[in-house]
């Protein structure tokens, strides 16, 4: 949640609130900061496309053991570390 509302409230605060709730049709270049946030929040999206449809089957299938709790628990940490570090 808090990385997609960064870049978005970096926009807002570069760009105005009027422009942004606009058609943005012209807007100037984006900050280097601005973009790398936004690849964040994308890789984010991207991963838990993938992870948070495998961690629900396997609750509803009443597989979870020590181990898939385990595997949650390392990829939220791994998330947040990168989310950290980049």
């Amino acid at each position: 949640f808090v990385l997609i509302l960064t870049p978005a409230q970096m926009s807002v605060m570069a760009n105005g609130l009027r422009t942004m709730t606009g058609a943005r049709d012209n807007l100037p270049e984006p900050s280097v900061l601005n973009k790398r946030l936004r690849r964040l929040a994308a890789n984010m999206i991207e991963n838990m496309a993938l992870f948070a449809p495998l961690v629900l089957a396997a609750a509803a299938a009443g597989v979870s053991n020590q181990w898939t709790v385990l595997g949650a628990q390392l990829f939220l940490g791994g998330r947040v570390v990168h989310a950290l570090v980049y």
